[in-house]
């Protein structure tokens, strides 16, 4: 994957985090979320956890969506992957 695809499945990346946020809030705190605050609601957490013996990736990160997108984009363009792909 080249840089300027890499930074697509970023950018891709923020806006699913942007409208996964949206779906756990209700409307009226969904309002208060805007696209330069959204990561302070997220947690800071460690991106790997150990789990079972090995390094696992943890579950709604930044990396694992990126992940995600990644194994979406086998099968679809970038633009018509959606949240419910990568969930």
């Amino acid at each position: 994957m080249n840089g300027s695809k890499a930074k697509q499945v970023r950018k891709k990346a923020h806006t699913l985090m942007f409208d996964w946020l949206h779906t756990l809030v209700s409307p009226e705190e969904a309002k208060d979320i805007t696209k330069q605050n959204y990561l302070d609601f997220f947690p800071t957490l460690e991106k790997y956890v150990y789990l079972t013996n090995k390094l696992t990736l943890s579950s709604y990160t930044e990396r694992w969506f990126i992940q995600n997108i990644k194994k979406q984009l086998a099968n679809k363009q970038l633009k018509s992957i959606t949240l419910q792909d990568v969930l």
